[in-house]
């Protein structure tokens, strides 16, 4: 599709987008793909540089310079021989190799998590004139799903982590009264777990959620009260 003149916004698809942004903002920019922040994964290259990228959502313009980090992409993951390649992994191992990335005032102004919160910018050693951006963590919001701190109104999509243990545990007894055992299973089960998860994170950290307000209590009644909506 790069290829052929198409652009591309890849996301996983329990990404939660919380407002309308118009994608002709990042296809008129002047960048050829756009990064988000990740965590701590990988952690080796998390070590050496002070932050990494998250593999399920990134901004690829289509443009030659795109195309050639691609097929860069693709060259690493058929290097290793298998037929699964972690995506995140790859990226992260590229990006570290062939970036000179302006992410010095990002890195000194990390929070106490230990994680870069201002996006930067970037340009290719080896493929000529490809220039990357990277988002505020805000705008495209990685973190704990249990966190202390909501994204802003100006997040536009966020990608919290797994559901604590309890609470997947109470969803699926939740499940099983209201399901028979063969809908449980398979597809169709992990599906309703996506959906539940979305419910859980509009009613924890949307407009009026739960975890904007503290008089709720701690952290784990915050998000008891969201589970319970």
């Amino acid at each position: 599709q790069l290829k052929a003149g198409q652009s591309l916004l890849l996301t996983d698809v329990d990404n939660i987008f919380t407002r309308y942004e118009p994608l002709s903002q990042f296809q008129e920019s002047n960048f050829d793909v756009i990064f988000a922040l990740e965590g701590r994964f990988p952690t080796r290259i998390y070590e050496k540089q002070g932050f990494v990228f998250c593999g399920g959502m990134t901004f690829l313009k289509a443009t030659n310079a795109t195309v050639q980090i691609m097929e860069k992409l693709l060259e690493l993951c058929e290097g290793r021989g298998t037929k699964r390649c972690d995506d995140q992994v790859e990226w992260n191992n590229l990006l570290m190799e062939d970036m000179n990335w302006d992410a010095e005032k990002s890195i000194a102004s990390r929070t106490d998590d230990g994680l870069v919160q201002q996006g930067f910018v970037g340009e290719s050693k080896t493929v000529n004139g490809f220039k990357a951006k990277v988002w505020d963590r805000d705008f495209a919001w990685r973190g704990p799903f249990q966190t202390e701190h909501c994204p802003s109104e100006q997040n536009w999509v966020a990608m919290p982590s797994n559901l604590p243990f309890n609470v997947t545990t109470q969803l699926e007894g939740l499940h099983s009264k209201h399901a028979n055992s063969q809908a449980n299973d398979g597809p169709q089960e992990r599906g309703r777990e996506k959906i539940g998860r979305v419910k859980i994170w509009e009613a924890f950290c949307g407009k009026g959620g739960t975890n904007r307000d503290q008089s709720l209590g701690g952290i784990n009644d915050r998000l008891r009260k969201a589970v319970d909506m």
